[in-house]
């Protein structure tokens, strides 16, 4: 018999206190007296049962193994592990999968089947049981940290607003010395007239950053990349938030409506009310100027990265002959909390679009050049995975070395060979080497279902290709854009050494049902098939995959 383990801990400080370690060890005792061979053993850290199963990477991965039949048992230590939502639709869930595959769910226990009528009843019983738990847990929590606020002068466990540090002494807010300055220059340049983004690069030009240490991800980086501790200037979305903020002129501010609207805490005010009122009335009364249209139709604005950077490219139309091109526009100007693009040049609209549609073309036209890109492809997603799963093991080897560390060290805090100052250090050092390697996990595991959902799209996309060959010489550019955005992932240029790289088939958006080709068989009087819902031209980096075709094109902008 088969099974995957699952474990799962909800806070950090169960995740710091070893809970995970100890369900995985009696898991594998359980498993190896059972005479059960482990296919993988899934962890999710710091996930509320309450979250949905998908939405937990371990879960989400022990599900993929169920329903590819890999595996005969899902051991967990008890059922609420599987979930602990109030909706009973996501408690079913697993119990669906299960019962689909013919997976038992299965723990120290025993095995909880879901046959009979009486089974049946017994896990609704038991996941109406963990649901009420949940919520008994949670009304206990926040009326205990409403006490530690009130009586014992709390932090309350919500984000601090700018410009505010929490004081003890008197279980309030107060103005912080070095980030109120920052909040007052805010409200007095709005109500002077300055718009967000005016006021983003008058602070800038200041050099007034925030003031807070904090960890954040620079502009332009993608998404899962480790914050970095620094102080940041304050962008445009944040100054809008704060500018509609009354806690600023407000003397009471309920720190989590979630819990309680009526439960408030004392703030000193930073602004007057009439200071507040001055800004946002200045701020409603702004004219907007109208959308100004496009002069020019740019068909790569959704995939056209810059090479040297990752971050998009932009249309730029000049102004004295209206000549198109795409430019990085991190490389035109300095931009807040990043680094400038080494990137300053660009390159022409109509030549890069000309040479991508002619790819696109050949792809669609010639069966046989891109059955040999999908082979290509699912076999670069196959050594991506190896050397990805290879990745992974070494880290999750790495964690569990500073898991027993871990529990060496407080060990030897109960046997009192530690004091409380040397095992405060022994664990801080532990946790600074621990963050990255589960940053890196965290990434590796998102390549790796990333290159196995693209593996499946590409070898799908060659039958929608029939469809686009009747109408290809026929389309608009508005067609062009929709054909361009189901096939080719990303456009990286390099405007520096001329070189243009073309990856194949967008990986992460479907077909959708309002984009077709017309002429095509399905379009408005045909059969044809759906094309892409359309793509957003602001956005962070996508990840790349693993299969391109790069073309040294030799041009040159004017």
């Amino acid at each position: 018999m088969k099974c995957v383990i699952y474990c799962r801990v909800s806070t950090d400080r169960q995740r710091e206190a070893g809970t995970i370690e100890s369900q995985r060890e009696a898991l594998l005792q359980f498993a190896r007296v059972q005479n059960w061979t482990v296919v993988s053993v899934e962890e999710d850290d710091g996930f509320s049962g309450t979250v949905p199963a998908w939405e937990r990477p371990g879960m989400s991965r022990a599900l993929r193994l169920i329903e590819g039949r890999q595996v005969d048992y899902l051991l967990v230590v008890d059922l609420d592990r599987t979930s602990r939502a109030e909706d009973p639709f996501e408690r079913a869930i697993v119990r669906k999968a299960l019962r689909d595959h013919g997976v038992l769910l299965a723990t120290p226990k025993g095995i909880l089947r879901d046959i009979t009528p009486e089974e049946k009843l017994t896990q609704d019983m038991l996941s109406s049981v963990a649901s009420y738990e949940r919520s008994k847990t949670r009304e206990r929590t926040v009326r205990g940290r409403k006490d530690a606020v009130l009586r014992k002068g709390g932090r309350p466990l919500t984000q601090t607003p700018l410009g505010l540090e929490w004081s003890p002494e008197k279980h309030g807010y107060i103005a912080s010395s070095i980030e109120a300055p920052v909040v007052r220059e805010i409200f007095r340049l709005a109500a002077e007239g300055m718009g967000p983004l005016q006021i983003e690069r008058e602070l800038v030009r200041q050099n007034m950053p925030s003031g807070r240490m904090q960890r954040y991800r620079p502009r332009g980086t993608p998404k899962g990349t480790p914050k970095e501790l620094g102080t940041k200037f304050i962008v445009r979305r944040s100054i809008q938030d704060m500018l509609a903020n009354p806690v600023f002129c407000s003397d009471r501010w309920a720190p989590n409506p979630a819990w309680d609207p009526n439960f408030t805490v004392s703030v000193e005010p930073i602004v007057t009310r009439e200071q507040w009122d001055a800004a946002n009335a200045a701020l409603q009364g702004r004219p907007r100027p109208p959308a100004r249209p496009l002069k020019y139709d740019y068909v790569l604005r959704a995939v056209a990265y810059c090479g040297p950077c990752g971050r998009k490219l932009r249309g730029h139309t000049t102004t004295k002959n209206g000549i198109a091109y795409y430019r990085c526009s991190f490389g035109s100007r300095e931009q807040i909390n990043c680094e400038r693009c080494t990137a300053r040049k660009c390159i022409r609209a109509d030549e890069l679009e000309a040479l991508v549609w002619r790819y696109v073309k050949q792809l669609i036209t010639e069966p046989g050049y891109f059955r040999a890109e999908v082979e290509r492809a699912v076999d670069a997603d196959a050594k991506q995975n190896a050397v990805g799963a290879d990745v992974a093991r070494t880290l999750r080897a790495d964690l569990e070395r500073l898991a027993l560390e871990r529990g060496r060290v407080q060990a030897g805090f109960r046997k009192g060979l530690y004091s409380e100052d040397e095992l405060a250090t022994e664990l801080e050092t532990i946790e600074r080497e621990r963050a990255p390697l589960i940053n890196r996990l965290e990434l590796s595991q998102m390549d790796e279902r990333n290159h196995g959902a693209r593996s499946a799209r590409l070898a799908a996309a060659d039958k929608r290709l029939a469809s686009m060959r009747v109408a290809v010489e026929t389309v608009n550019r508005d067609q062009q854009r929709a054909i361009i955005a189901e096939l080719i992932q990303r456009v990286t240029v390099d405007t520096e050494t001329r070189e243009v790289e073309i990856r194949v088939l967008v990986g992460d958006a479907p077909p959708a049902d309002e984009s077709r080709v017309p002429g095509a068989p399905g379009a408005a009087g045909g059969d044809g098939v759906a094309g892409p819902a359309p793509h957003s031209s602001k956005g962070g980096r996508r990840k790349a995959g693993p299969r391109s075709e790069v073309y040294g094109n030799g041009l040159s902008p004017e």
